[in-house]
């Protein structure tokens, strides 16, 4: 009796177990990981009563997903000398059972997929309001945060406290909740009033991300809105739409804050107008310190998140050498190939080559913006020139493969349901 009750009610049940991960995210690692506990836990019985078509995870792609999982595993059975190493890469092996559980359930039930990227959308306005009202008054409404003063300007740290993300989260979630209205049908609402809403969302979410105060969010917030006008996305052509974004950055460049922030970034930074050197740069030593501790493990790396205690073996040639050690390496490749090793390395860049081979390809014409948009988002990831977050990290890789998913099973949702977008 149980087991017809729980049968009936799976789907919906499961599905609010879904949509529990991307509102996990901005409220803290131990949500998250309860999030992930349960569709793992919950995805075994679903496996279990239902009957999926599992054709999907037969691609390449997956196939090399996969094997860095498991290879992470391998690699620390190697690394014995942090024992720890072994638990995080098992314990991070997590992220694939989710992976495969999302994109065997929107493949079973496609029509609800709407209310994942709704949820993303949602998530994503009230962070922004939060934290733009911490702009605003000074402190956010969830939680009573002040933002935090650095260097003469400020920082917006919103529904995070202490922890200075919001920007990247938004900008990280901004290209995935755009894309619910794709699943919007009605004539009037498409005609009247999607391009007003969309460009209010993109508008706030900008804002926040430039007085985040966090440079590689802001870079790529400005790739994204200029390729936007270089691909003439059809929404754009719009003289309302060429008027509102003159406005919002002649709004900024008249802004204090945003011109020390705009000073330090490009001066301090990047360097331009003065002698600059990134080695220096506290980013700098944790790059070079990740090179030696590369060179001094190529094959195999020196283990999952053990940078925090390989980086005080080794000196490195850098005014802020007394500044190499962190938590990691604050550079995704870095990271990868220091901890995992050329084999590491060579098996996610084989992953990425072929996931983006995937979708670079993907010949719908009609969704460009829904298209261009994911992938940057994709891109903001992988960029190697840019610093970004460990890729070991409960948060950090909670939004990676969020990403990952999206893409994944709206793509999918694409090609079954031959889709046709309003976007352009």
């Amino acid at each position: 009796m149980l087991i017809k009750v729980l049968n009936k009610n799976l789907d919906n049940i499961y599905l609010l177990f879904l949509l529990l991960f991307p509102v996990s995210l901005a409220i803290g690692s131990a949500i998250i990981n309860l999030s992930i506990f349960l569709i793992i836990f919950f995805g075994l019985i679903f496996i279990k009563l239902k009957k999926f078509d599992l054709l999907l995870l037969k691609k390449k792609y997956f196939f090399c997903l996969c094997l860095f999982f498991i290879y992470l595993i391998l690699n620390s059975l190697i690394n014995y000398e942090y024992s720890q190493s072994f638990f995080k890469s098992l314990g991070y092996l997590r992220f694939l059972f989710v992976v495969i559980f999302f994109i065997l359930y929107f493949n079973y039930k496609p029509e609800y997929l709407k209310y994942f990227f709704l949820i993303i959308f949602i998530t994503l306005i009230i962070v922004s309001i939060d934290a733009l009202f911490q702009f605003i008054l000074g402190k956010n409404l969830l939680g009573g945060y002040e933002y935090t003063q650095k260097k003469g300007y400020l920082r917006l740290t919103g529904i995070f406290g202490d922890k200075q993300v919001v920007g990247s989260f938004v900008l990280k979630i901004l290209f995935l909740g755009l894309t619910f209205f794709d699943f919007i049908k009605n004539d009037f609402f498409n005609k009247k009033i999607k391009i007003p809403l969309i460009l209010s969302v993109i508008l706030l979410v900008s804002s926040v991300i430039i007085f985040s105060g966090e440079r590689a969010s802001v870079v790529l917030l400005f790739i994204f809105i200029s390729l936007m006008f270089l691909l003439k996305i059809e929404f754009l052509k719009s003289k309302l739409v060429f008027l509102l974004f003159t406005i919002f950055f002649l709004i900024l460049l008249t802004n204090e804050n945003f011109q020390t922030r705009f000073k330090q970034i490009f001066h301090l930074d990047l360097g331009i107008g003065y002698n600059f050197n990134i080695k220096d740069t506290v980013w700098g030593a944790h790059y070079l310190t990740s090179i030696k501790i590369f060179q001094n493990n190529p094959i195999f790396g020196s283990g999952v998140k053990s940078f925090r205690y390989q980086c005080s073996k080794f000196e490195v040639k850098s005014k802020s050498n007394d500044q190499r050690c962190s938590t990691h390496t604050h550079n995704l490749f870095l990271e990868i190939i220091s901890e995992t090793g050329i084999i590491g390395i060579l098996i996610f860049i084989t992953f990425l080559f072929y996931f983006f081979k995937e979708f670079c390809f993907f010949n719908i014409n009609h969704i460009i913006f829904t298209k261009i948009s994911l992938l940057i988002n994709m891109f903001s990831f992988y960029f190697p020139v840019f610093p970004s977050g460990s890729f070991f990290s409960t948060f950090n890789a909670s939004l990676i493969w969020l990403s990952f998913i999206s893409l994944i099973i709206l793509f999918n949702y694409y090609k079954s349901a031959n889709y046709d977008s309003s976007w352009n």
